[in-house]
């Protein structure tokens, strides 16, 4: 059973835990009020008044759930096409032997080396996104 902390003790820890995280946040917001007006480095003032504006319009949750829609519909087709490919590989010599070089040759490929190839091949929406979802998911159901 573990002993419960004096209130001295867990306040100076909590004052310990908070001391860099609100140091690096104050000097953040000196750095970005110091930048010419325009500047793309917003301050965390601004950052805050966002989350706050997007949560009173409820654009937030509306672009979260789009997001892990895209997530969930890029895994379901990394899935789809790695349990079919390993079906047909497992099943099949023939497909094994052919299919396995060009599959295990895209493996090292990190999926943000992929990104310029799908925005030229895709453009900047959705389709690029599941793209991207995909490729990253599918080595991890292959």
């Amino acid at each position: 059973m573990m002993k419960s902390m004096p209130s001295h003790h867990r306040t100076a820890v909590l004052a310990r835990n908070l001391t860099l995280p609100l140091l690096m946040i104050l000097i953040w917001q000196f750095w970005a009020s110091s930048l010419p007006a325009g500047s793309p480095a917003p301050a965390p003032l601004k950052v805050l008044q966002t989350l706050v504006d997007l949560l009173d319009t409820g654009s937030l949750l509306s672009a979260t759930v789009q997001s892990l829609g895209r997530v969930v519909l890029g895994f379901s087709v990394a899935s789809t096409l790695g349990i079919l490919l390993g079906l047909m590989m497992g099943s099949s010599a023939t497909v094994r032997e052919n299919l396995d070089p060009i599959i295990e040759s895209f493996r090292p490929i990190a999926p943000m080396a992929i990104l310029p190839i799908a925005i030229l091949w895709f453009g900047t929406g959705t389709p690029t996104a599941l793209a991207i979802v995909a490729y990253a998911s599918f080595f991890l159901s292959s």
